[in-house]
């Protein structure tokens, strides 16, 4: 059975606030207490806060493509025009949110990269360089295990965590550098049915507890699945950085973040913990 203990702990962070669904958390809090960058002479504390600003923007455009993909799905069954645009309309949105994702995490690696001193430039932009480098079976030379004590068994453990990346990188990059595409099925009354395939028409999608069948996937459970590892993670992240920065063992977690998309997160959550863990008779 799938551990679903990701998505209890994200559920825990979703909270509804006079009609609208806000999160809380580390990573909220985070961005709330980093300075006010001076954009004209840019150090240090300055590229930090520009990219944990723009890893909120890449997280907001990943919810509002769930939140319109959930609404256009919806309305399709009355609405004619967009029942003959749902498959148009959800492949783009599907790989909208993939490319997002991706980006998102290389605004990670450029805080991470800032954090440990890595002068690297293609290191700095590239999370998948530093998940790669990171890797257990990657630190036996003498070179890589310098590189392991550079980041510091804090960064390195967060990495090392993120076992989950694999997946989003492969879809993400056959959609974008290998010729990869989303084909929607079924009708939208049935659910957000996908699959990506990579060029030659291989499948890249294919966690089992998500699935509706063999070769077609949930969107809604799959995005719930990585969307809570991708906010627990940067829970952990948001907790180095406190740690580095402020000198702050103790980080606050009051901070909410209100906006599109919350809500559906918490529903397609909801129906993934039905599907995959039901309640015991």
């Amino acid at each position: 059975m799938m551990d679903v203990t990701h998505l209890v702990n994200v559920r825990a962070m979703l909270f509804e606030d006079s009609g609208d669904w806000c999160q809380k958390g580390i990573f909220v809090s985070l961005s709330s207490d980093m300075p006010t960058p001076n954009i004209s002479t840019l150090g240090m504390l300055d590229r930090l806060t520009l990219a944990v600003r723009s890893i909120i923007r890449h997280e907001w455009s990943m919810l509002t493509a769930m939140e319109r993909l959930d609404w256009t799905r919806n309305q399709a069954d009355s609405n004619k025009h967009l029942r003959s645009r749902w498959n148009s309309y959800a492949s783009a949105d599907i790989e909208f949110w993939h490319v997002n994702f991706r980006s998102l995490l290389d605004q990670v690696a450029l805080v991470i990269s800032e954090l440990a001193g890595i002068k690297n430039e293609k290191l700095k932009k590239s999370f998948r360089k530093l998940y790669n480098k990171s890797c257990s079976t990657s630190l036996h030379t003498p070179k890589s295990a310098a590189f392991g004590k550079q980041l510091g068994p804090e960064w390195l453990a967060l990495l090392q965590s993120s076992t989950w990346f694999d997946q989003i990188v492969s879809v993400r990059d056959a959609i974008v550098h290998l010729g990869g595409h989303t084909m929607l099925f079924e009708d939208p009354s049935k659910g957000i049915l996908f699959q990506v395939y990579g060029a030659r028409y291989q499948r890249l999608v294919k966690d089992a507890p998500l699935v509706y069948n063999e070769n077609v996937v949930f969107f809604d459970r799959y995005a719930a699945h990585l969307m809570s590892h991708l906010l627990m993670f940067l829970e952990d992240f948001a907790r180095v950085v406190y740690g580095r920065v402020m000198m702050s063992r103790k980080p606050p977690d009051t901070a909410s973040n209100c906006g599109p998309g919350w809500g559906t997160l918490r529903s397609w959550i909801d129906s993934t913990l039905a599907a995959v863990a039901p309640p015991s008779q």
